[in-house]
């Protein structure tokens, strides 16, 4: 692997263990290794940490190792985007994945590809390996472009990460301008992320992902995104921050990708963020249910 990447590993060694397998498999040339310190009033947290830590130095191939570890618990949100910091003042593209996403080994190749192919694309801010599209096949290419940066092992150039903003200016500084609005047309869609925008400001959201979506919506940023997904979360349990639900729509298992091929229309697949919206935030978009629209249709047509 070209692109230099980011392995994000804090208490869950069982995980880092097949994420990191994944990583010796494509052995990049470059590997920073990011952990948060344990939490101070979870004494047997340290083991876990230093345990997971260990499994991702076990670097037996040619590769420059970069160590960016923290003595105390900054949190997910200032861990992983101070992380980022620092691997971009020695490199201008990186690829992060976290502790609890096992990559499939096409992503990795799909990540050099579309960093090299869309590194002068100002208006490409991200490449994500997630696909939440339920098999839905978007456009002529291998990939399609999103509003919605994925983060379940996903890379980012220099260029555009300088756009980051945490935490979070006021809301009036992003919707005053015309690219962020753009991002967001419908009311309900404004609204739920106004809230979300909210929670984070005021402590009881810890994420980086969502100041950087906001980031790079202020810019008019797309997302490359496959047409497969590339990527597994495997972190839905009760040790995971934001993915506790055992049961979730978005466990999906990785797939494959054979070909990179660039989509004909360079532009944001409106239909495929309507669906992820309708499936992962506002649901704005939801499509009615027809059993129902059939019942409103006979109880009006009867009433007459």
């Amino acid at each position: 692997m070209q692109t230099p990447l980011m392995l994000v590993v804090f208490n869950r060694p069982d995980h880092v263990l097949k994420s990191f397998e994944r990583v010796r498999q494509t052995r990049p040339q470059r590997l920073f290794i990011a952990s948060d310190g344990p939490r101070a009033d979870r004494q047997e947290e340290r083991q876990a940490v230093m345990a997971s830590r260990a499994i991702a130095e076990q670097v037996d191939w040619p590769c420059r190792v970069t160590k960016i570890y923290s003595d105390t618990n900054l949190g997910c949100a200032k861990r992983v985007s101070t992380a980022i910091d620092t691997a971009f003042d020695s490199v201008d593209r990186l690829c992060i994945l976290e502790d609890d996403c096992v990559a499939d080994s096409s992503f990795f190749r799909f990540v050099d590809c579309l960093m090299d192919r869309h590194e002068d694309d100002d208006w490409v801010t991200t490449v994500t390996g997630n696909n939440h599209q339920d098999g839905l096949q978007r456009g002529s290419g291998d990939y399609y472009f999103s509003k919605y940066s994925h983060c379940w092992g996903w890379a980012t150039w220099r260029r555009a990460w300088k756009h980051f903003d945490f935490p979070l200016k006021p809301w009036r500084t992003y919707v005053e301008q015309k690219a962020f609005c753009e991002m967001l047309s419908e009311r309900l869609e404004y609204k739920y992320w106004l809230s979300t925008w909210e929670a984070i400001r005021r402590g009881k959201l810890n994420s980086w992902a969502i100041p950087w979506l906001f980031s790079q919506w202020s810019v008019g940023g797309l997302t490359a995104t496959p047409n497969v997904n590339l990527v597994e979360n495997i972190g839905f349990d009760d040790r995971a921050t934001h993915t506790s639900d055992q049961q979730s729509a978005l466990r999906t298992a990785a797939g494959t990708l054979e070909q990179f091929r660039a989509p004909a229309d360079v532009a944001r697949c409106v239909e495929a963020d309507r669906f992820v919206d309708a499936k992962m935030f506002s649901g704005t978009y939801r499509r009615p249910n027809p059993i129902k629209q059939f019942r409103q249709w006979y109880a009006a047509r009867s009433a007459a």
